[in-house]
C-alpha cells in the first residue's frame, strides 16, 4: 500500500513537471506536441489543434472572445432561446441535471458552429488553457503556485456525474448579461493600457474582429463603458511614445475608432460623443498632413473626421482654422490620390461648407475650380454626385460673383453634362434625380448669382444646352409617384423654369438669342400650356416671368393659346388675393401683384407684337369671356389698376367694337368715373382719358399710350 501511495505521488510530481514544462513553452510561443502532454490529457489532445494552445497565450483576452461569441449566438437568426419562463422554471424541476434552457441553448448554437471565427476548437471538450483561463496568472504571482492550482485540472470530471448533482440547482452558470458585458469592456481598457505590447496587439486584433463584424453591438454594456473603451482607443492611438503612426496598430487602431463611430446607434452615438475631442481631432489632421501620397490610413482620417465635424459647426471651424480645409483640397489631385481618398475628401468637403461663412471660404480658396478640374477629370458616377452636392452648396452665394469666368464656364459645363447624360441614361434611382436636381439648381443659380453665366450659357459649346434643360422639364411632368421620385421632378422641373426664366433676363447680352430658343422650341411650348393649364401655381409664375423677359427683348411666343392662358392667370391670382388677403401680409399680397402686373405687360406685348393674339382678347372680350371691368372692381393695387386701363385703352384704340360695348356698359362707365375721381394722379389721368375715348367713340382714336408697352411701362 507504501508503494502505491509513493507510485503515486511520484506519477504526480512527474505530472507538474510536465505541464509546468508544457507551460513554458505555450508562454514562448511553442507548440508543443501531443506525446509531450501528460498522459492523462493525451486523450483529450487528440481530436483538439496543438496550435490553439500557443494562439490563446492571453487567458482573459480569451474569455473576451467567449463572452462575443455567446452574445452573438444569443442574437444570430437561428438562434432559439428555448421554452418561455414558465415551461422552463418547470423543467428546471423536473430536469435537476439539465442546465437552463437558455444557457443550455447557448452552448447548443455554439457546439453547431465549430468553425466559427471564436470557436475554440472542432472539438467540444475543454482544453487545459480554457481551465486555465479561470485561473489567470497574476504578474507578481510564481509559476510554482499557479502549477499547484493547474494539478487539481487532472481529477476534474467534464461529465456531470447524476449522483453527485444537487436536484435543486442547474448544471450551468447563469449570468448577468449586462455585468458579463460590462466586465468584457473593462477587460479591453485594461488590455489597452496594458505595459505588454504582446497584450495589446491581441486585443487590438479582437477588437478589430469584433468590431468589423458587428460583434459588438450584442454586448449590452453601459454607455460609460463604451465610453471608456473609446476613450481608451483615442489616447492610444495619439500618444507617440507607445504608437507612432508610420506602425500598423496604429492603423487598426484608427480601423477600429472609425468602425466603432460608423456603428447605429447608440454606440455610434457615443463613440462619436467620446472620440470627439481636441486631442484627437489635431491626431487626424497631423494624419492628414504628413501623408502626401495615396495610402489606406488616409481614407480612415478623412472620413472619422468627417464623422465627428457632423452637425457641430464649432469643430468645423476649429477644422478649417487649423488648414483642413486646404489640405482637403490638396486631396483632391486625380494624380497623386486614389478614388478613395478623393471621394472622401469630397465628402469631407461637403460637411465642411454646409455652414454658410466656410462656403464663402470655400470660393476664396478657389475650391471650385480645383473640385471642377479634378471632377473633369475622373467622371465616374460617385465623383460627380458628390461634387454636385457641393457646388450646389456654394453656388447661390453672392461671391460666385467675384469668381473667374473659366471657372462659371467649367461649373455649367459640368451641370450641363450631367443633364445632358440624364437623356442617355435610364434613371432608375432616386439618386440618378437627386443628381440631375443638383445640376439644374446650379444652373439656375449660378444664372442668377453672375452676370456673366447667361451669356456663356447661350454661347456654350454645347449649342443643345436650352433645349436639354426644356427637355429635362418635360420629362418630369410624366414621372409618377413611385419610389419618392415625384417630389424630386418637382423640383427639377422648378429649377428648369427657373433657368428659363433668367437666363433671357435684359441684363444677358445674348438675351435676344434666348428668348428665340425657347419661343420656337416646340417641346416648350407644349411644357408652358400644360403647365398653365394646371393648378400649379409656382410653375405658372415661373412660366409669366420668362414670358414677361421674351417680351421685354420683342419676341413672341406664336402659340395661339398664349393669351387665354395669361387672362386666366391673371383672374385667378386676384380671386385668390381676394380669398386670403385676411392672411396675407402687406409683402406677399405686393408679390401676388407683381406677377399680374408682368401678365398685363405681356398681355400689351402680345397684343402689339402679334395680330392673332390681339383678336383672340377681342374675341373673349366680345363674347362676354372675359370682363376687364369686373376685374378691376376686385383690384386693391392702384398700379395693377393703371396697367390694366393702359392695356384696355390700347385694344379699343385698335377695336372700333370694344368701345361701342364699353359705352353700353353700366358697369363700365361707373367703374371709370370712380377711378378718375382717385387721389392718384396717374389712375385719374389715364381713366378720365378712356372714359372720353368710349364717350366720343370715333373709329380713327389713337392711344395716347400706345407706346406704353414698347418697354416703357413701370410697376
Amino acid at each position: 500500500m507504501q508503494g502505491d501511495n509513493k507510485s503515486n505521488r511520484e506519477s504526480q510530481d512527474q505530472d507538474k513537471e510536465d505541464l509546468k514544462s508544457l507551460l513554458n513553452k505555450t508562454m514562448q510561443n511553442q507548440t508543443p506536441s501531443t506525446s509531450q502532454l501528460p498522459s492523462f490529457f493525451q486523450p483529450m489532445a487528440a481530436n483538439f489543434p496543438m496550435s490553439f494552445l500557443s494562439q490563446q497565450s492571453s487567458s482573459a483576452l480569451f474569455s473576451i472572445q467567449q463572452q462575443l461569441v455567446r452574445q452573438q449566438a444569443e442574437n444570430a437568426p437561428g438562434y432559439n432561446p428555448g421554452p418561455d419562463s414558465t415551461t422552463r422554471d418547470a423543467q428546471d424541476r423536473t430536469e435537476p441535471g439539465r442546465p437552463l434552457a437558455n444557457n443550455w441553448h447557448t452552448q447548443n448554437w455554439m457546439q453547431n458552429h465549430i468553425y466559427n471565427l471564436y470557436s475554440p476548437s472542432p472539438s467540444n471538450a475543454p482544453s487545459l488553457m480554457s481551465y486555465a483561463s479561470a485561473h489567470s496568472l497574476p504578474d507578481d504571482a510564481s509559476t510554482t503556485s499557479h502549477m499547484s492550482s493547474l494539478s487539481n485540472f487532472k481529477g476534474t470530471s467534464f461529465l456531470p456525474n447524476p449522483m453527485s448533482l444537487d436536484p435543486n440547482k442547474p448544471n450551468a452558470e447563469n449570468l448577468d448579461p449586462k455585468r458579463s458585458a460590462n466586465q468584457t469592456i473593462d477587460s479591453f481598457i485594461s488590455s489597452l493600457a496594458d505595459s505588454d505590447p504582446d497584450v495589446r496587439q491581441k486585443c487590438i486584433d479582437i477588437l478589430r474582429q469584433s468590431s468589423a463584424k458587428g460583434h459588438i453591438l450584442y454586448l449590452p454594456a453601459s454607455p460609460e463603458k463604451i465610453k471608456n473603451l473609446i476613450l481608451s482607443l483615442v489616447v492610444l492611438i495619439t500618444d507617440a511614445k507607445r504608437i507612432s503612426p508610420g506602425y500598423e496598430q496604429h492603423r487598426l487602431l484608427l480601423i477600429i475608432i472609425h468602425q466603432f463611430l460608423t456603428m447605429p446607434d447608440p454606440i455610434g452615438h457615443l463613440s462619436k460623443a467620446a472620440a470627439r475631442n481636441e486631442r484627437f481631432i489635431l491626431h487626424l489632421l497631423n494624419i492628414m498632413k504628413i501623408t502626401k501620397k495615396s495610402d489606406n490610413i488616409l481614407f480612415f482620417a478623412i472620413a472619422s473626421l468627417r464623422d465627428l465635424m457632423f452637425k457641430f459647426p464649432e469643430w468645423k471651424q476649429f477644422v478649417v482654422n487649423k488648414g483642413g480645409m486646404e489640405m482637403l483640397l490638396g486631396f483632391l489631385d486625380v494624380s497623386k490620390y486614389h478614388f478613395k481618398e478623393r471621394r472622401a475628401a469630397i465628402r469631407c468637403l461637403y460637411c465642411l461648407i454646409s455652414q454658410n461663412e466656410i462656403a464663402c471660404k470655400f470660393v476664396h480658396f478657389n475650391g471650385i475650380e480645383v473640385l471642377t478640374e479634378s471632377v473633369f477629370k475622373d467622371l465616374s458616377p460617385e465623383i460627380i454626385y458628390e461634387a454636385m452636392r457641393c457646388l450646389l452648396a456654394v453656388s447661390d452665394l453672392k461671391e460666385i460673383q467675384e469668381i473667374k469666368e473659366i471657372c462659371i464656364v467649367r461649373t455649367l459645363e459640368l451641370a450641363i453634362k450631367v443633364i445632358v447624360n440624364s437623356h442617355t441614361q435610364a434613371q432608375d434611382s432616386a439618386r440618378q434625380l437627386l443628381n440631375v436636381r443638383n445640376a439644374i439648381w446650379i444652373t439656375s443659380n449660378v444664372l442668377c448669382n453672375n452676370s456673366s453665366a447667361k451669356k456663356c450659357l447661350t454661347l456654350m459649346k454645347e449649342p443643345r444646352a436650352l433645349e436639354f434643360i426644356i427637355s429635362t422639364a418635360w420629362q418630369c411632368t410624366q414621372i409618377g409617384n413611385e419610389n419618392n421620385k415625384k417630389s424630386i421632378a418637382n423640383e427639377i422641373l422648378d429649377g428648369s423654369l427657373v433657368a428659363l426664366s433668367i437666363i433671357n433676363r435684359k441684363d444677358n447680352p445674348e438675351g435676344a438669342q434666348a428668348s428665340k430658343l425657347i419661343a420656337t422650341n416646340q417641346r416648350a411650348r407644349e411644357l408652358f400650356q400644360l403647365l398653365m393649364l394646371s393648378s400649379n401655381t409656382a410653375c405658372q409664375r415661373r412660366i409669366i416671368s420668362c414670358w414677361y423677359q421674351m417680351s421685354l427683348h420683342g419676341v413672341t411666343p406664336t402659340h395661339f393659346i398664349v393669351p387665354t392662358m395669361m387672362l386666366k392667370f391673371i383672374v385667378e391670382r386676384v380671386e385668390e388675393v381676394r380669398r386670403l388677403k385676411e392672411a396675407m401680409t402687406y409683402k406677399e399680397e405686393c408679390k401676388y401683384f407683381r406677377e399680374v402686373n408682368k401678365a398685363i405687360i405681356s398681355l400689351g406685348h402680345l397684343s402689339e407684337g402679334c395680330a392673332q393674339h390681339s383678336e383672340t382678347i377681342i374675341g373673349l372680350i366680345n363674347e362676354g369671356r372675359f370682363d376687364p371691368f369686373v376685374l378691376i372692381s376686385k383690384l386693391t393695387n392702384e398700379d395693377v389698376c393703371i396697367n390694366m386701363l393702359a392695356f384696355l385703352e390700347y385694344l379699343s384704340s385698335k377695336e372700333f367694337t370694344l368701345r361701342t360695348k364699353w359705352a353700353q356698359d353700366k358697369t363700365a362707365t361707373q367703374m371709370l368715373h370712380l377711378c378718375a375721381q382717385s387721389p392718384n394722379n396717374k389712375l385719374s389721368e389715364i381713366s378720365a382719358k378712356l372714359l372720353k375715348q368710349i364717350e366720343f367713340g370715333t373709329e380713327d382714336y389713337v392711344s395716347p399710350l400706345y407706346d406704353a408697352f414698347n418697354g416703357q411701362m413701370e410697376f
